[in-house]
Parts: C-alpha cells; structure tokens; sequence
C-alpha cells in the first residue's frame, strides 16, 4: 500500500504535534513537499512573505539510519542566498523553532499596526 492514503494518514499522526502548529504559525502557505517515503516522511515547505523567508521543516530517517529532525531557511527574494540549517533532537525542538518563528511574525504584525495606528492620528504621542 505505499503511497496511500493510509500510509499518509500515519504520517499526520506521527507528526501531529508539527503539523497542528503549522495551522497557527502565520505562514502564508505550507505544504509537503514531494512524496512521503520511508526516508523522508516529513518535508514542509512553509513562506512568510513578511519575513521574507522560506522555510523547510524536515524529518528524515528509516530504516537503520537514525532519525534527524530539522529546519532551514534562506531569504524569499534571494534564491541565492545561503540556506541555513537548524537541527533539531525531536518534534518538540522543531515546535520551538516553529513558535519562534511565530513570535517574529507577530512582533512585526504589531508593530505596523502601532505605526499604521500612530501615522492615522489614532495614537497620539507620548510627550
């Protein structure tokens, strides 16, 4: 039954806890990249355009070859620049990495809103 829908349905649920904070993240879009294999059962593509990366969230492994969670992550509008790699001990290491990325969205999030806010009169200065 390789490739099946069953077989797919055991990744989600191996992963689970990746894959439901993927749905909170921020991203503007995420999605597996290529098949699933015994080898790579998890590789995410995720884009934040207001950070301007990419970013892939990768599990590798099978067989007798150890399991390696990691991410990386290289600039949206340089495909040239370097790509660098985070590894990971668990899901629950990746679930960090992936809460920090979080953080960051909504940091700027909050701060064009405090600007927008501020530059409409809304807000006015502290004196």
């Amino acid at each position: 039954m390789r490739g099946s829908i069953l077989e797919k349905w055991d990744v989600v649920m191996a992963y689970q806890m990746i894959i439901n904070k993927l749905h909170i993240v921020g991203f503007n879009e995420y999605y597996q990249a290529g098949s699933t294999s015994i080898f790579h059962p998890l590789n995410i593509v995720a884009k934040s355009k207001i950070l301007d990366k990419q970013y892939w969230i990768c599990v590798d492994g099978g067989y007798r070859c150890p399991t390696s969670y990691y991410m990386a992550h290289r600039d949206l509008s340089n495909t040239h620049a370097p790509t660098k790699r985070i590894k990971c001990k668990n899901q629950s290491e990746i679930v960090e990495q992936l809460d920090k990325i979080q953080s960051e969205i909504k940091n700027i999030i909050n701060t064009e809103k405090a600007s927008e806010l501020h530059n409409s009169g809304v807000v006015k200065p502290s004196e």
